[in-house]
């Protein structure tokens, strides 16, 4: 990116990689620079939905990926450098660009054609290439968006294709920027803006297959996928999908609720997680009135249902060498245990869960509630926990709700009495107190079609 001109001390125009120019707000003289990968966040005097879908060239924040080879790590700010941290030289060691040379115990590395930038690095896992796509070719200085290279089997220096290794590249001819790339139980799949593809190992001579999963789907982030179990979840614009195999679309119940409510112009920031123990997928993302982290969106691939929060987390790491998920929290700066406790470091730790409405003929008859039976299992020995359960009423479809009736919930509660009628019913469990901790099970209630009165 470079100043094309300073209109005064706090306005000039810019110019960056595609022949964009562009107008912003800042400090004209002085800083540390600013590069492709940082400008988002300055005062820019232009309509971010214009740039949507995001190409690879605008619009990024300092995504890092980072990948196991071997013992040693890869790690690549995304559109910038590739570093490889060598296992043996310790923690307290740096990792080191890959395009430089560097010594390990005796054994000099020299760099053989490796990439300057990549968007994402993989290492595939059996066969040992490290994978980087959307990165500059052989002896060109500027990325391509939809290249595709591959180093020399258990060898991360040497990128040259030659006879003698099974270095190599291939450029995807569908789309125009890959966004993102992800490891699954037999192949990796690669999103560009336009499609999706498949990217097998085959040995040689052409080392890798590339085929076409789909066309006219993408995918809203980098870190907008995940894989659980033999399935694979991401989400698109307007669109959840699951891959099997083969894509299919998930018929979402509150789909317009998350996508009216997003904030497009921060879409690289959301993040997924797999909780598997409860078999639930989570996507966090910036709702439209904040250009942070503080929503969710759970899908229980089990019981095929949706869940709405709010909740800040930026990334997310499920259960396996910790006995409990772990999740970072951008508002706090620290890690957290998740499904573990009940309070907030000795604070109540407020929580509630609200089902939808419930009606009879699509709202033509009203409903009365006579009775309930609640489901609520609750965490510990003690009978002196409890919950509230709030019967929520509503007559009108765009009509407020109304509370009609509330009564609390104990280890011993067996049924409560209760009578409501409305032609709209929804039920909100919560507690508010220290040292309590409940799960919702199914909730059993007399109802039957009644008239006003």
């Amino acid at each position: 990116m470079t100043v094309q001109q300073v209109i005064d001390a706090d306005n000039f125009t810019v110019a960056v990689p595609g022949t964009k120019v562009m107008s912003a707000t800042g400090i004209a003289g002085g800083g540390s620079g600013m590069s492709v990968n940082e400008w988002t966040g300055w005062g820019m005097s232009f309509d971010p939905r214009l740039l949507s879908p995001v190409g690879y060239d605008v619009n990024q924040i300092r995504l890092w990926d980072m990948d196991n080879f071997g013992e040693d790590l890869v790690a690549n700010i995304r559109n910038g450098p590739i570093y490889y941290w060598h296992q043996q030289l310790g923690v307290g060691t740096p990792a080191s660009p890959l395009n430089q040379t560097i010594t390990v115990g005796g054994v000099v590395f020299t760099p053989n054609q490796v990439p300057n930038y990549a968007a994402q690095v993989l290492v595939s896992p059996n066969d040992r290439h490290l994978i980087a796509f959307g990165c500059d070719d052989v002896g060109q200085t500027l990325p391509d968006p939809l290249l595709v290279r591959w180093s020399n089997e258990e060898d991360a220096y040497d990128w040259e294709p030659r006879r003698d290794n099974s270095a190599g590249g291939q450029r995807l001819s569908l789309g125009s920027y890959i966004i993102s790339a992800l490891r699954t139980r037999q192949e990796i799949l690669i999103w560009t803006d336009l499609g999706l593809w498949s990217m097998r190992y085959i040995g040689a001579p052409y080392i890798f297959g590339f085929d076409t999963v789909a066309e006219g789907l993408s995918i809203i982030g980098p870190n907008a996928s995940v894989n659980a179990g033999n399935m694979l979840f991401w989400m698109d614009r307007g669109i959840f999908y699951a891959y099997t195999g083969q894509v299919q679309e998930l018929p979402c119940t509150i789909k317009d609720y998350v996508f009216s409510d997003l904030n497009y112009t921060q879409e690289y920031k959301i993040c997924t997680g797999h909780n598997h123990s409860f078999s639930e997928v989570i996507w966090f993302y910036c709702s439209s009135e904040s250009s942070e982290i503080d929503k969710y969106i759970i899908y229980n691939y089990v019981d095929q249902n949706w869940s709405i929060g709010n909740l800040e987390r930026t990334a997310w790491l499920d259960m396996g060498r910790s006995a409990y998920p772990i999740a970072a929290s951008p508002v706090t700066n620290l890690l957290y245990y998740h499904e573990l406790g009940t309070d907030n470091d000795g604070s109540p730790l407020p929580a509630y869960v609200e089902s939808s409405d419930m009606d009879q003929g699509g709202g033509d008859h009203f409903l009365f509630l006579g009775r309930m039976l609640p489901d609520v299992q609750f965490r510990g020995s003690s009978n002196s926990q409890s919950v509230g359960i709030s019967v929520l009423t509503r007559n009108a479809a765009l009509g407020t709700k109304d509370v009609g009736a509330r009564f609390t919930v104990t280890p011993v509660t067996e049924q409560n009495w209760i009578r409501v009628r409305a032609r709209q019913i929804s039920f909100r469990i919560e507690s508010s107190d220290v040292g309590v901790g409940w799960r919702l099970g199914n909730l059993r209630a007399d109802m039957q079609v009644d008239g006003k009165r």
